[in-house]
């Protein structure tokens, strides 16, 4: 949680937003009309603030809700992309994509010996021979191109998860944790998580924070 008791860090800023809100309710605000200096809401503020275990601790069920609520969703929020984007150890061309480039070069160093050798006019026969396995060569390598092309967009589309598991731009995916209690804030979702935060905030603000204020509210007129 935090190395002092009472609220996680992030949720310190929430609370001070608690704290405002409190003192400009219609209540609060006419308690302290009494002292024109604006000290006394000075330093009910800064009390408040330096109590916020103990103001804290009147709303422990719905700050439990709040914390379950935005766990859960930190926790399973995720994306196809970041799931199964390969890392730079796991990116290696299939045999298919190395077929055409081997075959292209064995062609072109065939027909080269072969046209070589009908340039300078030896061995004429050879050089037909190896003329013609070099076109076939050839021949080879732009159909092994097709396959290998075929083979490395069948293997895009698998990276990316293909079309089922693809889910719509800004929709967190859905994994139910275990051990997660059911509830209205226990699905996991971004939605969940604010009104868990919202409803938190209000109880603190009721009870709370507004009591806190009541009480030491004569205190502060003191001059």
């Amino acid at each position: 949680m935090s190395d002092r008791p009472g609220l996680r860090p992030a949720d310190r800023a929430d609370f001070g937003q608690v704290v405002l809100a409190a003192l400009d309710t219609a209540e609060i605000r006419g308690a302290l009309s009494a002292d024109p200096t604006g000290r006394a809401a000075l330093r009910l503020r800064t009390w408040a603030l330096a109590a916020e275990t103990e103001i804290a601790a009147a709303v422990p069920d719905e700050y439990a809700a709040h914390v379950a609520a935005r766990s859960a969703t930190d926790g399973v929020r995720t994306t196809p992309s970041a799931r199964n984007r390969p890392t730079g150890g796991d990116l290696r061309l299939p045999p298919a994509a190395l077929m055409p480039l081997i075959s292209a070069l064995s062609a072109a160093v065939l027909l080269l010996i072969g046209y070589g050798l009908r340039l300078a006019g030896a061995a004429t026969r050879f050089a037909a021979s190896v003329r013609t396995a070099g076109w076939t060569l050839a021949v080879v390598a732009l159909a092994a191109a097709g396959i290998g092309l075929s083979a490395l967009s069948r293997t895009v589309l698998r990276t990316d998860g293909g079309p089922d598991a693809r889910s719509t731009p800004g929709t967190p995916l859905r994994r139910s944790a275990p051990g997660q209690p059911a509830g209205p804030y226990g699905s996991g979702t971004a939605a969940d998580a604010e009104r868990a935060r919202q409803a938190w905030r209000q109880a603190l603000l009721d009870r709370g924070v507004l009591p806190y204020l009541r009480r030491r509210l004569p205190e502060s007129l003191i001059p």
